[in-house]
């Protein structure tokens, strides 16, 4: 499980240095622009943990029409609307089909 933006924003407020002129407080300036680089940080944190699940043909879903592509389905005998499943299912016995 990926990281929140209130624990980037943690994060990168212990980076910080010392000292009166880096305000720590909730509502101050800083804290504001720590959050809002902490929020991105957690965007792009569960876009790569969504991209894992994407290199399992058992699990993919956004990428699914490239697998299809690149393996060359749907074969031509498929004329039926398949449901997302299927599609995996078709996927995963044509990576591990011998033959």
């Amino acid at each position: 499980m990926g990281m929140t933006a209130d624990q980037y924003r943690e994060q990168l407020q212990a980076l910080l240095p010392r000292g009166p002129a880096w305000n720590r407080e909730p509502d101050s300036v800083l804290t504001r622009v720590l959050d809002s680089l902490a929020q991105e940080f957690a965007r792009v944190d569960a876009r790569a943990e969504n991209l894992l699940d994407e290199l399992d043909p058992r699990t993919t879903y956004e990428l699914l029409p490239d697998w299809e592509r690149v393996h060359g389905l749907p074969g031509p005998c498929i004329t039926a609307e398949l449901t997302i499943d299927q599609r995996r299912s078709a996927l995963l016995a044509k990576l591990t089909g011998i033959g």
